[in-house]
């Protein structure tokens, strides 16, 4: 092993041609390979910046070659990430990649990384930093959209500190907007297929019934409802249908919907554009929700409207195909009428109508 001081005035082109030439040897685990690993990670700590260049392009190299120093390492890469000088920290982005194409089980702890570092103020290293996000998304698609879908979920107890609060919420932004712009074109690449579209919406369903619901209504015009399978007449989305319902249900207490109704909106045309299946599942939705009991009476005048308009769009698609269908269908629908019907009735006496 070089000592610090022969370590820090070796040139940057000497101590590649010597990594190199060690990388090279056929013993992967030989007593110089691993001296000359360690040197690569005391140089993220002491070396000048072209030294420290040197070791985010050669650190990722020997990482799975010694187990034993596979957290210093790895460490050490997110330590430049830090550095005080753009064209360090850049190479760090850099490494970051290399490290996840190495070995595909630091991509979940990269990704996280990647993700808080979306927050940095310099325009051009974002660019990076969405970039190297964009090539996590090509090494392993459904990780990294499940961590990056764990930043939009809304905690259950928000932090008390101010400042916390609005990090969360700006950061919780900036993923939303990678998603549904930057990272676009990479998840429609790797959904051409519509088996990787069912992975990239199943690693989606444990938060969406956690994300805000102004969030998951973007999310699933701008993306979701693009991916082959999940546009609104397919198969794929009456599988999500009932995650989308779990998430309503928590948005939807008295006595104001407010921003709900657009997501009402959306749940009424993905169940009046299929089978019977979404259908029912969504009257069964407004049933239990809004009209169980005296629920319906907690709402605004307004809203109590509103609901029932919803009932009665939903209603009014109901188009069965065949006899048969129709005979079993219409009995399956009657109590949804006669409820609705008598619910309106007595909203109308209310209102003096």
């Amino acid at each position: 092993m070089a000592t610090d001081n022969a370590l820090v005035h070796e040139s940057p082109e000497d101590l590649a041609l010597r990594l190199l030439q060690l990388y090279a040897l056929p013993d992967r685990e030989s007593p110089e390979r691993k001296n000359a690993f360690k040197d690569l990670i005391e140089l993220t700590r002491i070396g000048a910046s072209p030294l420290k260049i040197v070791a985010a392009q050669q650190i990722p190299r020997f990482l799975d070659d010694f187990p034993d120093l596979e957290e210093d390492a790895i460490n050490a890469v997110y330590d430049l990430c830090e550095d005080s000088l753009t064209e360090v920290r850049v190479e760090g982005y850099k490494a970051i990649v290399s490290v996840s194409r190495k070995n595909r089980k630091w991509g979940k702890r990269n990704v996280d990384v990647l993700v808080q570092l979306l927050q940095i103020d310099q325009e051009s290293e974002v660019l990076v930093v969405k970039t190297a996000l964009g090539e996590h998304l090509q090494i392993d698609t459904r990780t990294t959209l499940s961590v990056l879908c764990d930043q939009l979920i809304v905690p259950s107890q928000e932090p008390a500190d101010e400042d916390e609060k609005s990090t969360r919420e700006r950061l919780r932004a900036l993923v939303l907007s990678y998603l549904v712009n930057d990272a676009k074109a990479h998840i429609l690449d790797a959904c051409k297929q519509t088996q990787l579209s069912r992975d990239i919406v199943d690693a989606l369903k444990p938060s969406i019934p956690n994300f805000d619901l102004q969030d998951l209504f973007t999310l699933l015009q701008k993306l979701v409802f693009f991916l082959p399978g999940y546009m609104l007449k397919d198969e794929g989305t009456t599988d999500l249908f009932s995650s989308l319902i779990e998430a309503a249900t928590k948005h939807t207490e008295p006595p104001n919907l407010g921003s709900t109704r657009p997501f009402l909106e959306l749940l009424c045309s993905i169940a009046t554009t299929g089978d019977f299946v979404r259908m029912g599942s969504f009257l069964d939705f407004l049933l239990t929700v809004f009209l169980h009991e005296n629920r319906l009476e907690a709402y605004v005048p307004e809203d109590r409207i509103y609901i029932l308009g919803v009932f009665g769009d939903t209603l009014a698609a109901f188009r069965p195909q065949g006899h048969a269908e129709a005979k079993i269908a219409t009995w399956n629908v009657c109590p949804y009428v006669i409820e609705v019907c008598g619910r309106m009735l007595r909203l109308a006496s209310d209102c003096h109508v």
